[in-house]
């Protein structure tokens, strides 16, 4: 009887960037980069500012899908629509209205991971902030002692 072939192995983890914490590297690049730099403060800031920046869009869009929503329901509640618009499209809207509200959901649970990540990344600043300023403090005394 024929062999069914292996199944397939699962796609090898995402590549990260060179310079990106997190990447992997050989034995050698891990001794240079055992110290902190001002390239890891900046790029730390990086990421909080661009999360600081999705943040307003975020609660601006849960905004503008709640405002729709209830522009509608208001326009379907209404005594000046007529009846035929009414009962033709209870179907539609309340398919409309089940949707809105899976993406409003989504959102706040995008706006939540948000906020958590701004924090961490702010977290992450000041420890490689402490670290880096520590570390150039005993750099610096180091030298003023051999002068």
């Amino acid at each position: 009887p024929p062999q069914s072939p292996p199944p397939p192995r699962p796609p090898p983890p995402p590549t990260v960037p060179p310079g990106l914490p997190g990447g992997i590297i050989n034995d050698r690049r891990a001794e240079e980069e055992e110290d902190f730099t001002f390239k890891n403060l900046q790029l730390v800031q990086h990421f909080e500012d661009k999360a600081n920046e999705v943040a307003p869009v975020l609660e601006a869009n849960i905004d503008i899908l709640t405002e729709m929503r209830e522009h509608y329901q208001s326009i379907l509640l209404s005594e000046e629509c007529p009846d035929e618009i009414k009962t033709g499209c209870q179907r539609e809207f309340r398919e409309f209205d089940k949707r809105i509200t899976h993406i409003v959901t989504d959102l706040q649970r995008q706006r939540s991971r948000t906020k958590i990540l701004s924090r961490l990344l702010s977290d992450r600043k000041s420890l490689v902030s402490s670290q880096f300023f520590g570390a150039l403090n005993w750099h610096t005394e180091g030298i003023s002692k051999r002068i």
